[in-house]
């Protein structure tokens, strides 16, 4: 692609593709290499910038190393995008991509912050609803946003997980974002509430048992409703926590979950 635009670099078409495949390229990058690539990036589109395609690659590019980035670099990197976004406001592709680096945003947002992005994201889902990858993005930043939330504000939240899920009920990811504002529930719910949440975390991982998110959001339910019972019942909760843990040890984030439990419910249970 590249030796094509070196012979013809006012073409349009040569442009788009050989930006076409530097976008493919960022994903297999780490930061450094792939803050050169959208530089170069920025360069092609800055020839053609009014061109539709342009503005979508160098969107791409610009969302694949928000990801990589650290809050304030990645705030810049989404003011940029939405002036990208402005551009084309009804193309598809350049919703995804600044749905992207909002959903990016949101990692390590205060919480009042962090609602206001997940606003403008529902904004964005809004005009393309049926679109899976649009789904997953606004599930993602639901998902951490019921980590922060109290009961009442949680339980909306989980509902509207729940409609998402229900959209694309095999998708792996949809199952866990769900499996994780469950998750976050339990902690805020009474006994009988949990129970029935916990039920429902079961169903869940049952559909995808040797994923470790899965499993880790399983089993969080799990200590929570620990907490809630007497001491013959709650014995035999962790006795499935552990369960969970021995059985998936070349699991990091159960491995790490269980550490957890254990300091959870050292007050509750004599762990030997």
């Amino acid at each position: 692609m590249k030796q094509l635009y070196e012979k013809i670099p006012k073409d349009e078409e040569a442009i788009d593709s050989y930006m076409r495949g530097l976008v493919s390229l960022t994903s297999k990058q780490g930061l450094t290499e792939r803050k050169k690539t959208v530089e170069l990036l920025k360069k092609l589109y800055e020839k053609i910038p009014e061109n539709k395609y342009a503005i979508v690659f160098y969107m791409r590019g610009l969302a694949s190393l928000t990801s990589e980035q650290g809050l304030t670099e990645r705030k810049k990197t989404v003011e940029l995008l939405k002036k990208l976004y402005k551009k084309i406001p009804k193309d598809e592709e350049a919703i995804e991509s600044y749905m992207r680096g909002l959903a990016s945003l949101t990692v390590g947002q205060e919480l009042t912050e962090c609602k206001k992005t997940v606003e403008l994201l529902k904004e964005l889902y809004e005009k393309i609803p049926e679109d899976e990858y649009a789904i997953r993005l606004y599930m993602a930043c639901l998902a951490i946003l019921t980590s922060e939330q109290g009961l009442t504000e949680c339980k909306k939240t989980v509902e509207l997980l729940k409609e998402l899920y229900e959209k694309i009920p095999e998708d792996e990811f949809a199952i866990i974002l769900y499996m994780k504002g469950l998750a976050s529930l339990t902690s805020e719910q009474g006994l009988i509430e949990r129970k029935k949440t916990v039920k429902l975390l079961k169903e869940l991982y049952e559909k995808i048992p040797e994923d470790e998110d899965a499993i880790s959001s399983y089993m969080i339910g799990l200590v929570n409703l620990c907490e809630k019972q007497n001491n013959e019942y709650r014995m035999h909760i962790f006795n499935h926590i552990y369960e969970l843990y021995s059985n998936n040890l070349d699991k990091s984030k159960v491995v790490q979950t269980y550490q957890l439990a254990i300091e959870e419910l050292k007050d509750y249970i004599t762990i030997t």
